[in-house]
């Protein structure tokens, strides 16, 4: 692969990571606060004013780490956290709640996207130098 190639297939799998974490933290979680959203949290016991709160919490998370990781593009580790995350959470979101496995839009096909861009991530990562190769 030549180095532009390398260069656009990475650019284009940070922009579709950073975006997928800016948008399912701002929109469903913090904005609308949506039921589906909602539903693990009740699930483990929380009552409503806690469910969401819970799910504010975890909307500002995913922000922050879109953020972290848009600051970081060079580096493999935000790309590996994001790749390992995928399986775990759409596993729990289909124990809690089998029937999102059978939607139109859903965990499963979200989070296999999203770990396939962190593997290009990865594969189109490039060392920038022996100090960036130290913090990878």
């Amino acid at each position: 692969m030549t180095a532009r190639r390398q260069a656009i297939a990475h650019g284009a799998s940070v922009v579709g990571i950073v975006g997928a974490w800016l948008y399912h933290g701002l929109v469903p979680k913090l904005w609308k606060v949506d039921a589906d959203e909602q539903t693990f949290f009740r699930v483990i016991g929380l009552g409503p004013t806690a469910t969401r709160r819970a799910v504010r919490a975890t909307g500002v998370a995913e922000v922050v780490f879109a953020a972290v990781m848009a600051g970081n593009v060079r580096r493999r580790w935000p790309f590996a956290l994001t790749l390992a995350a995928m399986p775990p959470l759409a596993i729990g979101a289909g124990v809690t709640d089998p029937k999102l496995l059978t939607k139109a839009f859903n965990p499963v096909s979200l989070n296999l996207v999203i770990a396939a861009l962190a593997v290009v991530g990865l594969a189109t990562h490039r060392d920038t130098g022996s100090r960036a190769a130290s913090r990878s």
